[in-house]
């Protein structure tokens, strides 16, 4: 259940790889108060700790997104192996890489793991049905607007974990609701490491001759002495603007978020049901009043015949009468 990416093997003397700049996308994240990482995860947590070496450290200054907080969503199996390998007292990962690179502190904790819950509420142990998948998508659309809702809030979404419906969810769900200031990527990792269950994040300790070493959960020795871990800034499309202000503020779930953006680029439509003076305005119903019904169907026939638009008739001056009183 991981989507870790692999990273072709680089010279033994490139200790990182760096993300190239995306043209155009120049915002520094430091103007954000909050800054939120999200990622998708599975039953390999590692791709947490991954994802904020690789946005801050392992990027140019320019790109560095030190996140104020990490949030995830997995299921239950997921959540309990995050939750084991990266918070246990003493032992966590997570608490490991701050220390070991003097991260600022972030906010990561229980609370911030969360669980796909099914139709009825209860937490998912995995993604296996179409029904899951439906609720899955959900579950992403909803902590995406969650986020996005807060003007102070800058947003990345790592699509580095979990099964492909997951990262696949997450990048199509950003691009519905994403803003200038949000972000999406990829860690790629080295392919000596990529399925190793104990390679955490590329360690800052030197060992024997100076180089670079890799460690494990415990911080023994892992891996290739050359850690290679990269960053893929991705660029997408935004489609926010697109969108109705209740969606947007709402809880609607994933299918119907992308029906309103596909409504939004579809031609205008406009049916009129005369018995019941119902009108649907690219499929949205409203019950109207007669009056306003005979007016809009009048509007509306004389457009499908192609005949020029009314015009309101100018606004009556009238003129002063002779005694200079009030006309």
């Amino acid at each position: 259940m991981t989507a870790r990416g692999t990273l072709k093997r680089q010279p033994a003397s490139a200790e990182r790889v760096v993300a190239a700049p995306v043209a155009g996308e120049t915002a520094l994240a430091d103007a954000w108060s909050r800054r939120v990482l999200f990622c998708v995860c599975g039953l390999s947590p590692q791709v947490v700790t991954e994802s904020v070496y690789a946005l801050a450290c392992a990027v140019p200054a320019r790109e560095r997104f030190v996140p104020t907080e990490v949030h995830i969503l997995t299921t239950v199996i997921g959540a309990e192996r995050a939750a084991a390998s990266l918070l246990a007292p003493g032992t966590g990962a997570f608490a490991r890489l701050v220390a070991d690179y003097q991260l600022p502190e972030i906010m990561f904790d229980e609370r911030c793991i969360h669980t796909v819950p099914d139709s009825a509420g209860r937490p998912l142990a995995d993604i296996r049905t179409d029904s899951d998948n439906v609720c899955l998508a959900d579950a992403v659309t909803h902590w995406v607007r969650t986020f996005t809702q807060d003007s102070r809030t800058a947003l990345h979404v790592s699509l580095a974990g979990g099964r492909k419906t997951m990262s696949f969810y997450a990048g199509y769900v950003l691009s519905l609701l994403g803003r200038p200031q949000d972000r999406l990527s990829h860690v790629l990792v080295d392919p000596a490491l990529e399925s190793s269950p104990d390679f955490f994040y590329p360690s800052p300790r030197r060992m024997g001759g100076g180089s670079f070493t890799n460690v494990d959960s415990v911080g023994a020795p892992v891996g290739p002495r050359s850690p290679q871990l990269g960053l893929a800034l991705i660029p997408f499309v935004r489609l926010r603007d697109g969108l109705p202000r209740t969606l947007l503020e709402g809880r609607s779930g994933f299918a119907q978020t992308v029906a309103a953006a596909n409504a939004g680029r579809a031609p205008p439509s406009l049916l009129l049901d005369s018995a019941s003076h119902t009108v649907v305005a690219d499929g949205i119903g409203i019950r109207l009043p007669p009056f306003q019904f005979s007016l809009l169907a009048a509007l509306a026939i004389r457009a499908q015949r192609k005949k020029p638009a009314l015009r309101a008739p100018a606004p009556l001056t009238l003129a002063p009468s002779p005694g200079g009183g009030k006309p």
